[in-house]
């Protein structure tokens, strides 16, 4: 965004300038919910899923007048999904469960889906110095892989029995959606970020949301989800193939700047996945929900650069019911979330 509040110093990016924004994004998600209600039994027992995700982005902005600008970004993953591998052999545990007795742990990585979105501003820059709205209109290309493929451990079982002693087999399989790249579908991008100041130019308040829109049902990715006919594609309640979902994300808040380079600010988040996208359908396997979390951060800015470090924390996670789910009640399925999110960023104008 090229907007004068990301630091005391910025102001407005002047026509022909352009500028460079990298951020690092990591986060361990690891806290199962289904709905609001957190699954505390999987972490007590060790069956809980770990995904650790990090996430590198590369942006560059040009900007063409006082009012357009046109922004690429490019987004690189590393990621990692540790599963439970259960003994139905031994005694149950107090939960009534099969035992866990080991993990299997699956890998991903490479370049996500890249992102171009023109934003205008709705009010001219000169004359509103102190506040302004953007509205951005752009495209998600379908750059990211989405049927990447690891060795992952599973059980072996003998047909009709839970008494064999465990064992275990390797087998090659697409990574659960959750690790994938890319989504597989070309997205519509909608955009709004905006700023006020107040106080002799002490604080600022913001307002930002992205709503991904993806006209696409679902990829043609098989999950290998289910082993019995009800969850063949087709079926009512299948996930045996990956949704493309909508996403979105809404952030507001204020900063105060102590100084004229350090920012301090305290805001409210909301992230997630919707259960029906906005066109088209939504069938096909996904996890539907969101977080809402508190988000302090900080800038620092010295003239072109600014620093920044924002750490949302969780206060409120719901794993909402899916298409498929909705289809054979009352299915619910769980989702992890994470506790906190790490998201330091680093910008440079020219």
């Amino acid at each position: 965004m090229n907007a004068p509040v990301i630091g005391a110093e910025a102001g407005y990016a002047g026509a022909g300038s352009w500028s460079m924004a990298t951020s690092w994004r990591y986060q361990k998600s690891d806290r199962h919910f289904r709905g609001s209600d957190e699954r505390e039994e999987r972490q007590a027992e060790g069956s809980e899923v770990i995904n650790r995700i990090h996430m590198l982005e590369l942006a560059f902005t040009k900007t063409f007048s006082d009012r357009w600008s046109l922004t690429f970004g490019i987004p690189y993953f590393m990621m990692e999904r540790s599963n439970a591998l259960r003994d139905p052999s031994l005694p149950p545990n107090q939960f009534g469960n099969a035992p866990v007795v080991a993990r299997t742990k699956t890998q991903a990585r490479g370049i996500g889906d890249i992102t171009v979105v023109p934003r205008w501003w709705a009010f001219d820059p000169p004359a509103h110095p102190n506040s302004n709205l953007a509205l951005g209109f752009g495209v998600k290309l379908p750059t990211g892989e989405n049927n990447v493929q690891d060795t992952r451990q599973v059980r072996v079982d003998t047909p009709g029995t839970t008494a064999e002693p465990f064992a275990v087999e390797n087998v090659v399989q697409t990574v659960d959606q959750s690790i994938q790249p890319g989504d597989g579908g070309f997205g519509i991008i909608l955009d709004l970020q905006g700023f006020i100041r107040f106080g002799r130019n002490k604080g600022a308040a913001y307002l930002t949301g992205t709503y991904l829109i993806n006209p696409s049902n679902t990829n043609g990715v098989a999950t290998y989800r289910g082993n019995n006919s009800s969850l063949l594609p087709g079926a009512p309640g299948s996930e045996a193939i990956m949704s493309v979902p909508d996403q979105y994300l809404y952030r507001v808040g204020a900063t105060w700047f102590p100084t004229s380079k350090l920012g301090l600010s305290l805001g409210g988040r909301r992230e997630g996945v919707a259960v029906h996208d906005l066109i088209g359908d939504s069938n096909g396997f996904r996890r539907p929900g969101y977080a809402i979390s508190v988000e302090p951060g900080m800038t620092y800015t010295a003239g072109p650069h600014t620093f920044s470090l924002l750490v949302p924390i969780a206060a409120y996670r719901n794993r909402r019911r899916s298409v498929p789910d909705l289809e054979v009640p009352p299915r619910h399925g769980d989702a992890a979330f994470a506790d906190y999110v790490i998201i330091f960023g680093y910008f440079r104008r020219f």
